[in-house]
């Protein structure tokens, strides 16, 4: 059996005060602990289109935000060209933050699914409107 290289575990998204943008009351956000996301096994971040990281998530329960971070960390690529999936936002003031966040992270496609909230969604499109993409059934991407 190979021996993992050594670094951060990839089943698992650290989550420290700086990272904070985007968590959900599921994860424990009180200290900087490693804390087990089992969805993780389902999100990918790629780098083969040669124009940077491709970030693929299931429902971003970690945040999105977080999610970035991480597959830049474990990557070490830092250019993030698309993010594509749940990204886990509802209402509040999460919202502004994330957009934030992402709008910092530039990536020239910005496509969230199904656990994103319309409100989410609008302020996305608004704040990035040459990087989102309205998702739905059936939707075709290529990056």
């Amino acid at each position: 059996m190979e021996t993992p290289a050594a670094g951060p575990e990839p089943g698992r998204i650290p989550l420290r005060p700086v990272d904070r943008v985007s968590v959900t009351t599921l994860i424990d956000n009180s200290s900087d602990v490693l804390l087990p996301d089992e969805g993780l096994v389902r999100r990918w971040g790629l780098n083969g289109t040669g124009k940077g990281l491709v970030v693929l998530t299931g429902c971003g329960h970690a945040g999105i935000v977080n999610i970035v971070r991480h597959a830049k960390r474990l990557t070490g690529v830092d250019r993030v060209h698309a993010v594509l999936g749940g990204f886990h936002l509802r209402s509040g003031p999460i919202i502004p933050r994330t957009v934030e966040a992402l709008v910092a992270e530039a990536p020239a496609v910005v496509v969230p699914a199904h656990c994103t909230s319309w409100t989410a969604q609008h302020a996305l499109a608004a704040a990035m409107p040459g990087a989102f993409r309205p998702n739905a059934v059936g939707s075709r991407f290529e990056l």
